[in-house]
């Protein structure tokens, strides 16, 4: 998380995208915990068959969570490290001027690009879930005070 403001203090054209999924990232797991305890007590890691198909596969697949992770903190390192050298390079012709550390941050950009829109999705789903049971306990109400 922390990452994400040094990379905005060194790449201060990107500062406002690198705040924006930090706190999208704080935002999307709050919401996504909230909404699991007021709906039910337990893991907000633990959803069933009722649940968002992308998030069941994001929780429940052994490394598919892992995975994302790992590629995302590694596009990051690579940023951070792209500040200082470029790494080895990867040779001429199309490749010159790349290095090891350009290679890396292209290939995991993918992962980091889908973990955020998984925290999108998380948000999204928390948010209908709240809503869903706000909904639901006001019509309760609106019962009881009719009766």
């Amino acid at each position: 998380m922390g990452l994400y403001f040094v990379l905005g203090q060194m790449y201060p054209e990107w500062s406002l995208g690198f705040a924006a999924v930090a706190v999208l990232d704080i935002a999307s797991h709050w919401v996504h915990t909230h909404s699991t305890l007021l709906i039910k007590p337990g893991s907000h890691k633990a959803l069933g068959r009722g649940d968002n198909a992308v998030m069941r596969v994001y929780y429940t697949l052994p490394y598919f969570m892992l995975t994302l992770c790992i590629g995302q903190e590694a596009c990051l390192l690579a940023l951070y490290a792209l500040k200082f050298t470029s790494g080895w390079s990867l040779g001429g012709g199309a490749l010159a001027g790349y290095g090891v550390h350009h290679a890396i941050a292209f290939a995991m950009a993918p992962l980091c690009i889908t973990k955020q829109l998984i925290n999108v999705v998380q948000m999204a789903v928390a948010f209908d879930k709240i809503a869903a049971h706000d909904a639901a306990h006001l019509t309760v109400s609106a019962n009881i005070k009719g009766e």
